[in-house]
This record gives structure tokens, C-alpha cells and sequence, in this order.
């Protein structure tokens, strides 16, 4: 393998429940803003209906217009670092992998950057691609970007990620191999399979 591609969240980190909580009130408060929703009942049907539609709903919003403000309205007030500490072995295990890495997020760049500060990964990493400065997965442009980044052919990569339909599907529909991270599964099992080439 020439290429590592990782999801961020839930995947090289699990979403301590604060800060999952803080984004989700936030989502509920944009799309009541956004869309004239009076509920929570209706909020969830029109997430459920991007989900659908689009696969993600920073895609949607991508395609739809209207990306920047769904991003600021879910992302601005959050501080990562009130729920996130340094995981100096995940630094490290990523800087010693024998293989280009890349981080794919769906988030935009002002918030992924202050989640990768707080776990210590800034540095651990060749490249990282936003969802502010691409189509969101799981459309294939992001991917295509990284790709093009490094000179690698499908084939030369592997996706790692929590989500089948925004990770995985996107990436093999291209050629490339994954891996699923479940919520019992350690990014350090997958790291230690990345390093022993078994993927």
C-alpha cells in the first residue's frame, strides 16, 4: 500500500458523549434557524431525507448550497479541546506508518484542525482533506483530490473509516481496499494491521 486514508471522527478518536452532545444540540438548532422547523420531530425527518438523498448531510448542503452556514452554525461554538487530551501512541503509531497518511473528514477545516491540535496528530499526517474545500463523502471528488495529491492509483490505497456508506462504499466503488473501525474496535488494531501490510 502507497496511501492511508483516514476518517477523523469515531475513527482515529471515539466522540467522547459531551462533545457529541454539543454538536447535535447545535445541528437542531441550525436546521430549526435554517429551515423553519418548529421541532425535533421534523429536524430528524429532514436529516433522515439527506441522509437518503445524498448520503451525508454535508453533502447535501454541498449540492444544495449553503455548505459555510452549516458549517458555522454546528461548528463555531464547539471547543474541541474541552473534551479531547493527547494520544501521544496514536501520534505516534501514525508517524511511524510506512506509507503515506491522509485524513478525509466531512468537518470543515477551522474545526478539524482544532481536533487534531487537541489529540496531538497535526504532525502525524502528510495531507488533510475538509469538507469545506471539497465535495463531502461520500462524493468521490475528495477522494479523487487525495488521490491526484500522491500520485497513487486506487489500487495503492486503503480507506479507513466508522461508516459504511460515507467511508467504505465511496472508496471501493474507486478501487480502493477498507477498513471498517466498529465501536469496540481500537484505530490501534487497524494501525498495527496497516503495518503488517495485511489489508
Amino acid at each position: 500500500m502507497k496511501l492511508a486514508i483516514f476518517d477523523l471522527d469515531n475513527t482515529l478518536y471515539k466522540i467522547p458523549k459531551g462533545f457529541d452532545e454539543a454538536v447535535i444540540a447545535n445541528i437542531y438548532k441550525f436546521y430549526k434557524g435554517y429551515f423553519g422547523l418548529k421541532d425535533n420531530g421534523e429536524v430528524s425527518k429532514k436529516i433522515k431525507e439527506f441522509r437518503a438523498e445524498y448520503g451525508s448531510n454535508p453533502r447535501a448542503f454541498y449540492c444544495k448550497g449553503g455548505l459555510d452556514a452549516y458549517f458555522a452554525g454546528i461548528f463555531s461554538s464547539v471547543e474541541p479541546a474541552e473534551y479531547l487530551k493527547k494520544d501521544e501512541g496514536l501520534a505516534e503509531r501514525l508517524s511511524k506508518l510506512k506509507m503515506k497518511k491522509a485524513i478525509f473528514t466531512n468537518g470543515p477545516d477551522f474545526f478539524a484542525d482544532k481536533v487534531m491540535k487537541a489529540l496531538g496528530i497535526s504532525n502525524a499526517v502528510d495531507y488533510v482533506q475538509y469538507g469545506n474545500k471539497c465535495e463531502p463523502k461520500p462524493g468521490l471528488g475528495g477522494f479523487r483530490k487525495i488521490m491526484e495529491k500522491f500520485g497513487a492509483a486506487p489500487v495503492q490505497c486503503v480507506m479507513v473509516g466508522d461508516e459504511e456508506d460515507a467511508d467504505l462504499a465511496p472508496a471501493r466503488r474507486l478501487g480502493m481496499r477498507t477498513v471498517l473501525v466498529g465501536q469496540s474496535d481500537s484505530i490501534y488494531e487497524v494501525l498495527g494491521v496497516l503495518d503488517g501490510k495485511k489489508v
